[in-house]
């Protein structure tokens, strides 16, 4: 007996001693909060927890564990990144903006109950740069009771995947006043920062048609005038609307997800018309369907921005733009037409430059959210090539008797009324020949050899004093008698055989080749004319896996 009161003493005051540490210490913190799946890693306003529905938020709840008189504390929760929405009012920089940051979706503390009903429990302070948001827990009677903080928007820009998820901290000021302190003290607010847009790429999303690229010709005509291109976005719900990015019900921001296209490489005197297919769930309004080139004077006129009006939360969607090519250019060159795209409108987020650090006024002028311009791409859409013709002679040979003969016309003298009327643009033009020898073992040369008329290169029977087929006439001339000698090449005893590629710096350049053996026996052929060759069109990566030729 005994021994059993001494074991239930010690007991006792083991009890005692444990409850010692934590006698006034009776309500229990508990943090909760549905984190956002994912934000996008160029939004300086990120959302903290979950956007698909308004409301959601940091629910810190009071567990009662025994009734006692509490003293007030203070709960400071830290974000992993600066806050760029404020509480309201809020003072930025000597001047203090009433409704808080956005105006009408500022950081709030609601839902009191129970313990912290009525206002008991209350936001007093917040720090841009610590991302910190210090909350009054009250005195009084110990009794369970809970409430959200909403709308806390944090800057996660320079955040990267190892910082994956991405949690916050709340801690109490003091152990000994009634409160104990969460356990664990984090809590989830992003899971994933993906970018904004996935791709940006020439052609067309599923069920949707592609409209190839566009070719814009050195003489001003335009070849190929429609071009599309489709941008993917970065995750599920990476688009959103304006209202997808209110926290408070009834609240509002300025903009939804908006994303800007820049068609670069646009000739002068060229308009690309816009217009756009996409997603079923999502809709868009366009800031401009008319593109032109950017100039000093109208820097941002080759591009054009879509705000998201509607969107899936569950499904990646893909925005289609078609572009139809229209105009004649002037002064351009050889080139390429490409686009990028980002998600805007674009800012900063924080501005640095006070003290202390708080969210930038220049961005919120520009709206809530911001990014960071990212571009993707380029994509390319198109291409700006010289007009001419390039044709192909698959056998040429000059051994013994035997001769190739070459017949060059200029057709873009035709009967059609000219471009007006989809004829021929009348144009004169010199020739370059490009010559290739099977190898040394008959003697000919295993290097190219090139050969350009010109006024002092005059050769063959056709060519002007400029050294120039003019338009409708035609130039001929042989491999043994006119092309070889005039590029100073001497075939050996073995003769030359080998193939033939010849340019025109005109269009419309159509021909045939004749081999003969000076004894009366001949074949010809057609000249095969090569597409125009450009960076969606080139020889090494053919369309369909065959080169098409025509004559």
């Amino acid at each position: 007996m005994k021994s059993s009161k001494w074991i239930m003493g010690l007991l006792t005051f083991a009890m005692f001693l444990a409850m010692s540490t934590s006698s006034f210490a009776q309500i229990q913190i508990i943090l909760s909060n549905a984190p956002s799946a994912a934000e996008v890693l160029s939004n300086h306003m990120m959302e903290t927890a979950d956007p698909t529905s308004q409301g959601n938020g940091l629910t810190v709840s009071a567990q009662l564990i025994a009734a006692i008189n509490l003293t007030t504390t203070t709960l400071t929760i830290t974000f992993p990144g600066p806050l760029t929405s404020t509480i309201a009012p809020y003072t930025v920089n000597g001047t203090t903006v009433a409704a808080g940051i956005p105006p009408n979706d500022p950081i709030q503390l609601v839902g009191g109950s129970g313990l912290f009903a009525g206002g008991a429990a209350y936001i007093t302070t917040m720090s841009t740069t610590r991302g910190t948001i210090t909350v009054i827990l009250p005195p009084g009677a110990a009794s369970s009771g809970s409430f959200r903080i909403i709308g806390a928007r944090i800057d996660g820009t320079g955040l990267g995947a190892s910082a994956l998820p991405l949690n916050g901290t709340a801690t109490l000021s003091s152990a000994g006043n009634g409160y104990i302190s969460p356990s664990p003290n984090t809590f989830p607010i992003i899971s994933a920062l993906p970018a904004g847009i996935a791709n940006v790429t020439q052609g067309a999303f599923t069920g949707q048609t592609n409209l190839g690229t566009a070719l814009v010709l050195t003489n001003g005509n335009i070849a190929a005038s429609t071009a599309s291109f489709y941008i993917t976005e970065g995750c599920a719900f990476c688009w959103r609307t304006a209202n997808d990015y209110v926290v408070n019900p009834g609240g509002s921001v300025p903009n939804g997800t908006q994303i800007r296209v820049t068609v670069n490489g646009l000739p002068t005197g060229i308009t690309a018309t816009v217009t756009t297919k996409a997603t079923s769930s999502l809709t868009f309004g366009t800031s401009s369907t008319s593109l032109k080139a950017a100039t000093s004077s109208a820097p941002t006129q080759n591009q054009t921005t879509f705000t998201i009006t509607g969107d899936s939360q569950t499904a990646v969607e893909n925005l289609q733009v078609n572009l139809a090519f229209t105009g004649t250019p002037t002064g351009i060159s050889p080139g390429t037409i490409t686009v990028t795209a980002t998600l805007a409108p674009i800012g900063t987020g924080v501005d640095a430059t006070i003290s202390p650090a708080a969210p930038d006024a220049t961005s919120l002028a520009v709206g809530f959210p911001v990014f960071t311009d990212v571009e993707v791409g380029p994509a390319t859409i198109g291409s700006i090539t010289s007009a001419n013709t390039t044709l192909l002679v698959p056998y040429v040979v000059t051994v013994g008797n035997y001769d190739t003969g070459i017949e060059i016309a200029n057709t873009t003298s035709d009967p059609f009324g000219g471009a007006a009327n989809f004829g021929a643009t009348p144009a004169n033009g010199t020739v370059t020949f490009y010559l290739f020898s099977d190898n040394n073992t008959r003697n000919g040369s295993s290097a190219m050899i090139t050969l350009t008329s010109s006024s002092t290169k005059i050769f063959g029977q056709g060519f002007d004093s400029t050294g120039a087929i003019d338009a409708g006439s035609v130039w001929t001339g042989s491999l043994a008698s006119d092309i070889l000698p005039a590029a100073g090449v001497t075939p050996g005893t073995g003769g030359f055989f080998g193939y033939m590629i010849i340019q025109t710096s005109f269009l419309d350049a159509h021909g045939i080749s004749l081999t003969y053996n000076g004894a009366g026996t001949s074949y010809g052929a057609p000249l095969l004319v090569l597409p125009i060759l450009s960076s969606t069109n080139n020889r090494s990566n053919p369309t369909n896996g065959a080169e098409t030729l025509n004559n």
